[in-house]
Order: structure tokens, then sequence, then C-alpha cells
């Protein structure tokens, strides 16, 4: 390899991780935004109870869908990245976790919903379920943007998947449609513009193109891989976001909210 051709590649590389951090420090920038937004309109409670809401339905779709997000970039990027069954198969599993994901989580809100979220409606809470769905089809869209080589569309669903929740609160707020079931309805619909847009994308890519019928072998195989290589991820999530879990149970949404604000 020449010199010139070392340092291209080291520049691409560079401009990369510029890229990525840029897209993190943005969508960190929405998160805080996000969260004095709720603060302001709905004091700390409502802050605490966004906090769970953004941790507790991703986390249950990643462990129900057996670490798919952490699995699609491997298939997607490896030997198997070739096979056109992968598109299909992914979609397959993608919806049977997520909706998998949202029917236990709402079968177990009657046990869990008033000490995870004390003073909120049973039926807001287990609309909430919805959002686990949501949010396994935005982190695997952005899985299957960073398998595919489309760098720059997982950087914006980084972005966009915390950006969307302001306009849709926002517009929320000003017609006076807050609370409970307005937070969960905007956590929803920002879920929905990300992948909308992220799956446009991955069709405009050809990501579809030529797709096969899903295969069981295949999904037994991205499930297993999965299942290994996520495992300590999911633990380490666990063991960061325990934090909120405790909080929640022990003090209250209130008290959570404060932390939260002061942890960020």
């Amino acid at each position: 390899m020449t010199s010139r051709s070392l340092r291209f590649r080291v520049g691409s590389l560079s401009g990369l991780l510029l890229a990525n951090v840029a897209a993190r420090v943005a969508a960190l920038a929405s998160v805080a935004a996000g969260t004095l937004l709720v603060a302001r309109t709905a004091g700390a409670a409502g802050v605490g109870i966004y906090a769970l809401l953004r941790v507790l339905p991703g986390l249950t779709g990643v462990v129900i869908s057996c670490g798919l997000p952490g699995a699609v970039a491997y298939f997607l990027a490896g030997p198997s990245r070739g096979d056109r069954r992968l598109p299909a198969t992914i979609s397959a599993l993608t919806l049977a976790g997520g909706v998998a994901g949202s029917l236990i989580w709402i079968a177990l809100m009657p046990l869990t919903g008033d000490r995870l979220f004390p003073g909120v409606s049973p039926v807001v809470t287990a609309a909430a379920g919805l959002t686990v769905l949501s949010q396994l089809i935005v982190a695997t869209t952005k899985s299957c943007a960073q398998g595919s080589g489309d760098l720059r569309g997982a950087n914006l669903v980084i972005v966009n998947e915390e950006l969307m929740f302001l306009p849709v609160y926002g517009a929320l707020w000003l017609a006076g449609r807050t609370g409970d079931a307005g937070l969960v309805a905007s956590l929803l619909a920002a879920d929905i513009l990300t992948f909308a847009w992220s799956l446009a994308r991955l069709r405009r890519r050809r990501f579809f193109a030529g797709a096969e019928n899903p295969s069981p072998t295949l999904a037994r195989r991205i499930a297993a891989y999965g299942l290994r290589a996520q495992i300590g991820g999911i633990m380490t999530l666990l063991n960061l976001r325990l934090d909120f879990i405790i909080l929640s149970v022990l003090a209250g949404p209130a008290v959570l909210g404060v932390y939260a604000i002061a942890s960020k």
C-alpha cells in the first residue's frame, strides 16, 4: 500500500468517525432538549416517565428478539451478505420479536405498572407497549443501514430517533394535549416517523430488491448469533439503566426525573 493510498484510507476513516461522533452529539443534544421540554410541561414526574419509556421498551425488544439489532449488521456485512433471503428474514424476525415484546409488555403491566409508573393510567402504560415494536424497528433499520454500508443513513437514524420527538411533543403541547398520554403518543409518533424515513431510504438503496422468502434456518442462525453476541451488551445495558428502575420503584417518577436531569 502506497503512502498516498494509506493517507486516503486514514482520511476516510477519520471522516466516518467524525460523522458518527457528530450524529451522536446531535442526538444527545436532542435528548437534552426533549428532557427540558418535558420538565417544563410535565414536571419532574413527567421526566421520570419519559426516561423510563426511553429505556424499558427498547430493552424489552432487544431481549425478546434475542439481540436482533446487534446480529443484523454482522450478517449483512459478513459471509452471508449475498444471501437474498436476509431482507425478508430480518423483517420477519423484527415483526415477530416486536409484536411478542409488545404483547408481553401489555400482559405484564397489570402486575408491574403501578410500581414502575405510579399514578399513570393502566391504559396509557399498556399503550406504551406499542413502542416496544416501534423502537425495535428503528434499531433494526439502523443496523441494516450499517450492515449494508450506508453509514450516512445510519447516522441520520441516530439523530432522527431522538430529534423527531421534539416537533411532535411540541405540537401536542401547543394543542394542550400533553400529559402521560401525550408523552406516549409523542414517543410512538417519533419512532414511526424515524423508521418510515429509514425504510424508505433502504428501499431507495435497493436493500429489498430481489429479496427471497424468509428462511427459518437463517432465522435460527441470526437469533443464535444475536443471543450469544448480545448477552454481555444486554447485561451492560441493564447495569447502566438498573438505577432508573430501582429509583422509580422505590421513590417514584418525580425523584427519577430529578435524577435523570442531574445525570444528563
